[in-house]
């Protein structure tokens, strides 16, 4: 790969961040949506924390900053808790 496709690569990675609003997200919170995107595409829509974080774009994240980013992705209502439970599983939000 040359360094002419990496930078064409980060413009269209950036183009869609900002189509899906993303663009003021941390890295990490970014990288958390699209797992949940990826475990969505596998037919999950409910995610268990436990499969976020075994995900190999997440497996190395400390738990504490895991969990200060999907605090913040709440917040924010890009995620939700799933139903009938308020902590351990979670779904995107339907604007995705």
């Amino acid at each position: 790969m040359s360094l002419k496709t990496l930078a064409q690569l980060l413009e269209m990675v950036a183009g869609l961040q900002r189509d899906l609003g993303l663009e003021d997200a941390l890295p990490l919170e970014r990288d958390i949506l699209a797992v949940f995107g990826a475990l969505s595409r596998e037919g999950y829509s409910d995610v268990r924390t436990e499969a976020l974080m075994e995900h190999p774009l997440l497996a190395d994240v400390p738990k504490a900053s895991f969990h200060r980013a999907l605090r913040a992705l709440l917040e924010r209502g890009h995620i939700l808790h799933a139903d009938g439970y308020k902590t351990g599983r979670y779904r995107l939000a339907q604007h995705f």
